[in-house]
């Protein structure tokens, strides 16, 4: 991956913001399958024609630079979990 231009921000965030209410009150383990579907999809999207071993080796870097960014965001995130539900974890 790569770092994306504003307008790829802003279109990343506006789909992002389209599908979260079809996860949205479903099991833990159903958002995490449904993403998990996704990534696979998007990895094996990602190939070196007639080289599995290139193939491999760039599906393992992109999950490597995916993870990453996932990691870098989740700071934000929960920032926005927690200004929708402002009460959370206080007992």
């Amino acid at each position: 991956m790569h770092d994306l231009s504003a307008e790829q921000t802003a279109e990343a965030f506006r789909v992002s913001k389209a599908i979260q209410p079809a996860l949205c009150g479903l099991d833990d383990a159903v958002q995490g399958a449904v993403i998990a579907d996704l990534l696979s999809l998007w990895l094996a999207g990602h190939f070196v024609w007639g080289n599995e071993e290139a193939t491999h080796e760039l599906r393992q870097e992109l999950l490597r630079m995916h993870i990453q960014a996932v990691i870098d965001l989740v700071p934000e995130s929960a920032k926005e979990i927690a200004n929708r539900f402002p009460t959370a974890g206080n007992a």
